[in-house]
């Protein structure tokens, strides 16, 4: 997941742009999600295609938590690279590098539901689930013009109760299971719904390959989720 660290907000997240500028501006922003999420398809695709996803489920299935650990330090410097005001290609570098890293730690899931389950179906109907719930979310800021802001302390709370959950079942041995991923799919939700405000009326129109990581982010991890329910609906 993704947001707005505290220390930007004073200076970094200061909108204050022009209707034209703005429309402009979050045409940037979807562009660059569609890119990324399109980036993200063909790098798994071509992992699964040549054998590579195999290697790469074994050896991320072995240290998990390892693992988790990896992506979330190089979600940190993807972040801070796009956050940072910087130049445009190291804006685009930390995209490129989020969407790498979530490309590889999706990987393992999707593997296993293409070549072992055999349930492609149920990759296409994650991917349109997470599309409309996108899509609705998206819709009811456009729309409405309200200003989620309140539900950072949500976001942030709940982000960190998950990561306690996941650590805590590799610790443990305890399976998260199919409310966790319930909860994730609302969590995520709530979490697209604050971002997309904060892309909406705090962002400055210079920065759309941050406020596109911020989106893809979510974006990629609730998938993620909804796939995993799926599957675990699909089981019983």
């Amino acid at each position: 997941m993704s947001y707005a660290p505290d220390n930007y907000e004073r200076d970094f997240y200061q909108a204050d742009a022009g209707v034209n500028e703005r429309v402009a501006f979050l045409k940037r922003v979807y562009a660059h999600v569609f890119g990324a999420i399109v980036a993200l398809v063909a790098l798994i695709a071509i992992f699964i295609s040549t054998g590579i996803a195999a290697p790469i489920t074994a050896l991320l299935m072995k240290a998990w938590w390892l693992t988790l650990l990896a992506f979330m330090a190089v979600s940190w410097l993807a972040e801070k690279w796009a956050y940072s005001g910087a130049s445009q290609q190291k804006q685009y570098a930390g995209l490129g590098l989020y969407v790498l890293a979530e490309a590889i730690i999706m990987t393992p899931l999707l593997y296993i539901a293409h070549s072992v389950l055999e349930a492609d179906d149920l990759i296409m109907q994650a991917g349109f689930l997470t599309l409309l719930i996108f899509g609705g979310l998206t819709a009811v800021v456009m729309m409405t013009k309200a200003d989620f802001s309140f539900l950072r302390g949500i976001v942030v709370v709940g982000g960190f109760a998950a990561l306690g959950i996941i650590f805590g079942g590799m610790i443990f041995g305890f399976d998260t299971g199919l409310w966790f991923s319930v909860g994730m799919v609302a969590l995520l939700s709530v979490t697209i719904l604050y971002q997309t405000s904060e892309i909406y009326h705090r962002f400055p129109p210079t920065a759309h390959v941050a406020a596109a990581l911020a989106l893809f982010g979510a974006i990629a991890t609730l998938f993620y989720y909804v796939l995993r329910l799926l599957i675990a609906l699909s089981d019983d």
